[in-house]
């Protein structure tokens, strides 16, 4: 498998890769998108929520003498 070695001689052998810094506008687009997503999954949970209590309340409405 070859000789082990300290990460730090690892990293020091590494080629250099030059990648741009993150900018404002990759910052905003990920805000965004989180906050999209976030909403997607409230209206999922309140949906199936309100599923559930309708479902309930006609069940319990149904087998309630009138």
């Amino acid at each position: 498998m070859g000789e082990s070695r300290d990460l730090d001689e690892l990293l020091a052998g590494a080629d250099r890769v030059d990648a741009r810094p993150h900018t404002v506008r990759r910052g905003v687009g990920l805000g965004v998108t989180l906050l999209a997503t976030a909403g997607l999954v409230a209206c999922i949970v309140v949906g199936i929520a309100q599923g559930v209590l309708l479902t309930l309340l006609r069940f319990l409405f149904g087998i309630w003498p009138s």
